[in-house]
């Protein structure tokens, strides 16, 4: 075994732990044991009076209380806010000089607006309390908002910022933050054995602007390399763009996530997101979201659909449920990623990889996209598209699949497999004597006359 191999089973040991459940015999693995417990911190935002909503903390470890937001901004300022959030987070700021840079302190400052109106009076206290009490336990602070009035759900709550603890809570693992949506649908966790499977789709019809489809899936599969080489995550592309492409691959397939790259957007008048697809002529075959819902509704191994298309998580002002990524969690689906922005190739990609690994890992979905945001704020300097994507979801606790252990031992018996074909292949191609070359089915080496 050389070193390359030494160093692959270093890092499976390291990711992986065996737990044996004694009832089902089952392995797991280490990080959804570490990462499973989470207290709710729940919210629900319902329609007040004027700028004034009511806010009420429905479970927290601090208890339920009640409390009425005041609404920070009126139409002309949030208008105007919106703007500059979305010119900060187009606007490349790596090489600036200012400690903090313009555009992120014009998001901060608006992050610290809506984390002051939201959480304030006694749901500040409930909220430090839960903290206190979460940390002391072991345990994380998962923020659930359940926000009714349509026209808050635009708002990009992901960038609430605590001004006591100098950060963004959604760039602490420990304090993720999901849109929740509580539907009558029972969601239980699938227990798989690895490979997570991945359907992957790229649609770029020739009447929009153009994708390089190899290039996009040539980037999503080296930031999946790591993770296919060790077993854990297995990608199959949809070799066309057309819906009946996407039907076929659902019915013939057994898949766990849908992973869609190409253009979409939101349909004002029909109130609706949408995705572009292909029809027969290369031409665009527009999606909405309700008609995606009835392709991917229905299939039990599925739990997580990620669309990385423009404005998959806008929606309306007159139905909550008008987005892409909430319908599709109407329609059944447990969690869906989205961008609330336009999102850069690179932050795409860099968010992929890490949220795929954490998620590979065992880990809780809003616990793997924290961890996903944590590695982009570092490893694009400056950058503040960590606060694009959306999670949207209705299982109570975040977790979707539980990761069987992969056996140390099965990855060594198929190596050694593969070593004892490659030598069996050896030894009847060429003669071990004299080198000479023969053919498989020959027992003695012409050359020499060796027995093979």
């Amino acid at each position: 075994m050389n070193k390359s191999e030494d160093r692959d089973i270093g890092i499976i040991k390291r990711s992986w732990k065996l737990v044996v459940n004694e009832k089902k015999d089952k392995t797991i693995s280490k990080s959804y044991r570490n990462w499973k417990d989470y207290s709710d911190f729940e919210l629900e935002i319902t329609k007040g009076t004027g700028q004034d909503y009511s806010v009420d903390l429905i479970h927290s470890p601090a208890g339920e209380v009640h409390e009425i937001m005041h609404f920070p901004f009126n139409e002309l300022e949030l208008n105007n806010a919106l703007k500059d959030i979305q010119i900060a987070l187009l606007e490349p700021i790596e090489g600036k000089r200012q400690i903090v840079p313009y555009e992120e302190k014009t998001i901060r400052e608006f992050g610290k607006k809506l984390f002051d109106a939201l959480i304030t009076g006694e749901i500040h206290s409930c909220y430090n309390v839960s903290l206190r009490e979460a940390a002391q336990k072991g345990m994380g602070l998962r923020i659930k908002l359940r926000i009714n009035p349509p026209e808050l759900t635009s708002l990009p709550w992901e960038f609430l910022f605590d001004p006591h603890h100098g950060d963004y809570i959604s760039l602490c693992n420990n304090t993720p933050i999901v849109r929740y949506l509580e539907l009558p649908q029972s969601i239980s966790p699938l227990s798989i054995d690895p490979p997570l499977r991945i359907l992957g789709m790229v649609a770029s019809p020739d009447d929009r602007i153009p994708l390089d489809i190899n290039l996009e899936k040539q980037r999503i599969e080296e930031a999946l390399s790591t993770l296919k080489e060790q077993g854990l995550v297995d990608i199959t592309w949809l070799p066309g763009q057309t819906w009946e492409d996407l039907q076929q691959a659902m019915r013939t397939g057994t898949w766990h996530v849908f992973h869609f790259i190409g253009h979409g957007g939101y349909d004002r008048n029909a109130d609706e997101g949408l995705i572009a697809l292909s029809d027969s002529g290369g031409q665009s075959c527009l999606l909405t979201a309700t008609q995606l819902g009835r392709f991917l509704a229905g299939h039990n191994s599925l739990k997580l659909v990620l669309l990385n298309s423009c404005e998959g998580a806008k929606g309306g002002t007159r139905d909550i449920f008008s987005s892409t990524a909430s319908i599709l969690v109407r329609r059944g689906i447990p969690a869906v990623l989205a961008m609330q922005y336009k999102i850069t190739d690179r932050a795409a990609i860099g968010f992929a990889r890490s949220f795929y690994l954490a998620l590979a890992d065992g880990m809780p979905v809003d616990v793997a996209v924290a961890e996903a945001r944590i590695a982009l704020s570092v490893s694009l300097t400056n950058t503040l598209e960590w606060g694009t994507p959306v999670l949207y979801m209705r299982s109570p606790d975040g977790v979707l699949f539980k990761i069987k252990k992969r056996s140390i031992s099965s990855i060594f018996r198929k190596r050694k497999q593969k070593e004892d074909m490659k030598e069996t292949q050896t030894k009847a191609n060429y003669c071990t004597e004299c080198g000479q070359q023969t053919e498989n089915e020959m027992i003695y080496c012409t050359q020499c006359g060796n027995l093979l």
